[in-house]
């Protein structure tokens, strides 16, 4: 696959393993990205939990249709992997070749992505962060009233994770 995309490789990881790790924005960023630069190929990986990706010939929505040995071994030949702290970003995390952006939910950048090169952590400014907490439902975490899905992730604005692709790429 990586062989019929353009240059510039993002790899897109929408959803965590847990309710709270699902950026809002996923879809939006997508189309906005895709539009704004025409040298990017996006493939999205991981759980996608009904996330309305619009059709684009430079979209890939793989999901979870990989194994995830497949998947991890394709994020090395991305360019910028985004998503969450979970298991997709946690797998590419000491690969130097690799850009990370890193959307925190629970994990401040001291105990989780101090140590990781070539990565941007980025958290949304709510009184919770981060809170330390691995969650399996909803109780022990800020919803935003808005989207229904976790404040601090929800506080993560497409235009800083377009800014931090923007200046990977046009270093």
């Amino acid at each position: 696959l990586r062989a019929t995309l353009t240059d510039r490789l993002v790899v897109l990881v929408p959803c965590g393993s847990s309710v709270t790790k699902q950026w809002p924005y996923c879809a939006e960023f997508a189309a906005r990205l895709l539009d704004e630069r025409e040298d990017v190929t996006i493939v999205v990986l991981g759980d996608l939990r009904d996330i309305p990706f619009k059709e684009h010939p430079r979209l890939k929505v793989i999901g979870t249709e990989w194994d995830v040995r497949r998947a991890f071994t394709f994020e090395l030949l991305a360019d910028v992997v985004i998503g969450q702290e979970t298991g997709l970003l946690n797998c590419v995390a000491h690969e130097r070749d690799v850009k990370k952006i890193v959307l925190l939910t629970h994990s401040s950048v001291e105990n989780l992505t101090r140590d990781w090169p070539n990565t941007v952590s980025l958290h949304g400014d709510v009184p919770c962060f981060p809170c330390h907490r691995l969650h399996y439902d909803w109780s022990g975490c800020h919803q935003s009233p808005v989207t229904k899905l976790a404040a601090c992730q929800t506080a993560i604005s497409v235009s800083s994770v377009m800014r931090e692709v923007d200046a990977t790429f046009d270093r």
